[in-house]
């Protein structure tokens, strides 16, 4: 179903040619934006957990030809986790978030409203994550783990413009071939002790790389995009 899904696409872009729905010269800006927010609370005491997480993105691009835009997009990501109930005290960042994104888009219009489009990018990001094993119920180690990532994608999906100035896009289709991070990890165990005393410390590096050309779909992703410049 996926491939009979990314075939279609394609053929429908390579095969009859349509009008031009985007004009060259149109700029744009589109983003999104995702929070969660989680808290407990015991009767009359302070909340006993709270968990916040948001990401942010944002993206400028410009028609340079007829029904082809290029761009760049940004992007934050963020997560903190507090609970009162644990025997011990963890940082409450757990994970911060930063990337940006060099992107082309490609719009085979079916009609003056709708139109099928193929996405490929390529982005870098920093990630820092710090997690936590425990053991009976006590902290055994905790991670901390800052990584730089460069990776590639191809998304599709049919957008509707819905007027001059906005339209809604909607991706169905998104793969991920290439994926590579490299990442400096420390871990300290808190139940193990250096011969000197105090916790027990390594660092390491780690070099991952990843090929996936696996076509995922079955999803859609909703999102706006204002047209701040008409040509």
């Amino acid at each position: 179903m996926k491939n009979i899904i990314l075939t279609f696409t394609l053929l429908v872009f390579f095969g009859t040619i349509a009008e031009a729905q985007f004009q060259a010269g149109e700029k744009f800006i589109s983003g999104s934006f995702y929070n969660g927010l989680t808290n407990v609370k015991e009767k009359k005491e302070e909340a006993a957990l709270n968990n916040y997480s948001h990401n942010i993105g944002v993206s400028f691009g410009k028609f340079v030809q007829n029904n082809r835009a290029v761009g760049w997009g940004i992007s934050h990501t963020l997560s903190t986790y507090k609970n009162r109930e644990l025997d011990f005290v963890r940082k409450p960042l757990s994970e911060f978030g930063i990337g940006i994104e060099r992107f082309a888009e490609y719009y085979k219009p079916l009609n003056d409203k709708f139109a099928l489009y193929v996405r490929p990018s390529g982005n870098l990001g920093y990630t820092l994550k710090n997690t936590y094993q425990l053991s009976n119920d006590e902290l055994y180690y905790e991670t901390k783990t800052n990584s730089i990532v460069l990776g590639l994608s191809l998304g599709a999906g049919i957008s509707w413009r819905i007027s001059p100035k906005w339209m809604i896009d909607g991706g169905f289709a998104f793969t991920n071939p290439i994926n590579i991070s490299y990442g400096f990890e420390s871990i300290e165990y808190h139940q193990q002790q250096n011969p000197a005393g105090g916790n027990l410390e390594t660092k390491g590096t780690a070099f991952k790389y990843m090929f996936s050309p696996t076509l995922s779909s079955g999803s859609i992703g909703l999102g706006f995009r204002y047209f701040c410049g008409m040509k």
